[in-house]
């Protein structure tokens, strides 16, 4: 009896040590279901593209509109009537705008070289 408990005790053993070192299979996808999803994947950028221009169009239009009223001293605009902390507080804000812009700018031009890098 001993001998069997010993036996399967050094059985089990080794096959833990060699499970160790079995690397599992990589599940692999296929050809069609990447070319589905990489097809999605690019209407989604379409899409979110098509609604940056329109987001763009739409804070182009407005700094035009304030840079008007600020160049030409509108007597009714935002400028002509805010104080120095309401107009401190937009310039931040216009700022970390810019900043967010740059950043975003920074990050879809490194994006997209990584695609281009892809397709030679």
């Amino acid at each position: 009896m001993k001998r069997i408990v010993l036996f399967l005790l050094v059985g089990l053993g080794g096959f833990v040590i060699a499970e160790q070192f079995v690397t599992p299979k990589k599940k692999r996808i296929s050809t069609t279901t990447l070319k589905e999803t990489i097809g999605h994947r690019q209407g989604d950028i379409i899409s979110l593209n098509n609604r940056f221009i329109s987001f763009s169009a739409m804070i182009q239009k407005f700094f035009i509109t304030k840079t008007t009223q600020l160049l030409e001293q509108e007597a009714n605009s935002f400028f002509a009537k805010a104080n120095a902390v309401q107009l401190q507080e937009y310039d931040s804000a216009v700022a970390n705008l810019v900043d967010v812009l740059d950043d975003c700018e920074r990050k879809i031009k490194e994006a997209y070289a990584q695609v281009q890098a892809h397709i030679k």
